[in-house]
């Protein structure tokens, strides 16, 4: 195969991006040398600024030290990654390496901005818009790009996924959990106001005060900066059969999987097209979520889950009321995503299609 250099964040990091290269396990390749853009590590303003300038001319002379013929960088289409990995491309382009951009996530505010300022947008054509080959999360995001840089038109834009962890599959029994009485939500993700997690645990107080006698769990898996406030608000509003379990990895994670019943993920983050509801369809979970980023694209409301516009916690509720109460419905939902889940998103699907789009960039001219 080509030799090619994959830029990532540091793979022992947390994070969506990190996740999903280190399932697919590209950089166990022999041709994918991987280059790591940022650092595990707490860093000051000024570590960031001396890092990043250290990350450029190690890239340089990378470049010149090795015949790399393909350049694959992981953005998200925000004011952090824009600029950063800008350069990346640009220094890539110099060298007149074949560059490939996964955009991974998308901040609409950011693309305002791009859409309304002369130097971004310079940047962006100078940058972005020279290269020939992209992937995306979503056909919304292929639009997008285009209307940012309409040379792009012409260009190879794949509209791909991210990745499934496959590797629970083994232990998972579709029937042993649909035969299950527990009905348990699980809300697996970064803790964080914007990933929706307050309006999951509203909603689902106003399901289980509802409905006091069904045995309902809800469970919130992961960390970060809302974790202590979702804590308090779960407490003082006396919302019973909670479970807070943090970050989960490994077998921790798998148990969640293989066990959870239905995702409440009423995301309105700058997402691309987030694990866990490619993971939550694989291990036969209906999805209750939000129209956002590349979700529509791999859930079709009233098919294989519930999708709103909206962030009112009573709209959930009643998806998850509709869930509760039609078990022929949550039946089906929970045998579609499966299915769907093992024909598209596990490792070896994935990273086929990866390894193939490398393989046609490496036979352009």
């Amino acid at each position: 195969m080509t030799k090619i250099l994959l830029l990532t964040p540091d793979l022992k990091d947390m994070g969506g991006v990190t996740n999903y290269y280190n399932t697919l396990g590209l950089h166990e390749s022999p041709d994918i040398e991987v280059f790591f853009v940022n650092s595990a590590q707490k860093e000051t303003s000024i570590d960031k600024i001396i890092r990043l300038i250290r990350r450029y001319i190690q890239f340089l002379l990378l470049l010149i030290s090795k015949n790399f013929r393909i350049i694959h960088v992981n953005p998200s289409f925000d004011k952090k990654s824009f600029f950063r990995d800008a350069m990346f491309v640009f220094i890539g382009l110099l060298f007149k390496k074949k560059v490939l951009v996964f955009f991974r996530g998308w901040d609409e505010t950011f693309e305002h901005s791009v859409h309304h300022s002369f130097l971004k947008k310079k940047i962006m054509n100078l940058t972005f818009g020279k290269c020939n080959n992209f992937i995306v999360l979503s056909q919304l995001f292929k639009n997008k790009i285009i209307a940012l840089s309409p040379q792009l038109k012409n260009k190879n834009i794949w509209v791909e996924t991210t990745v499934a962890d496959d590797s629970f599959l083994p232990q998972f029994n579709l029937d042993h959990k649909l035969s299950s009485t527990e009905i348990s939500f699980l809300f697996l993700s970064r803790i964080v106001k914007e990933k929706g997690i307050f309006i999951a645990l509203e909603a689902y107080r106003l399901v289980k005060n509802k409905f006091p006698n069904l045995n309902l769990k809800l469970i919130i898996a992961g960390d970060g900066p809302a974790l202590g406030e979702a804590k308090h608000f779960t407490k003082v509003n006396n919302i019973d059969a909670v479970e807070f379990t943090g970050y989960v990895l490994g077998k921790e994670k798998g148990k969640l999987l293989l066990q959870s019943k239905i995702l409440i993920f009423p995301t309105f983050h700058g997402e691309g097209l987030p694990n866990t509801v490619l993971e939550a369809m694989l291990y036969g979970m209906p999805i209750i979520s939000r129209i956002n980023a590349g979700i529509p694209d791999v859930v079709e409301a009233n098919i294989n889950g519930f999708l709103t516009t909206h962030k009112d916690p009573e709209i959930f509720s009643n998806f998850m009321e509709k869930l509760i109460l039609n078990k022929n419905l949550y039946e089906e939902m929970a045998m579609v995503n499966h299915i769907k889940g093992k024909s598209l998103f596990t490792k070896t699907k994935v990273k086929a299609r990866i390894l193939g789009i490398y393989q046609k960039i490496s036979k352009e001219d």
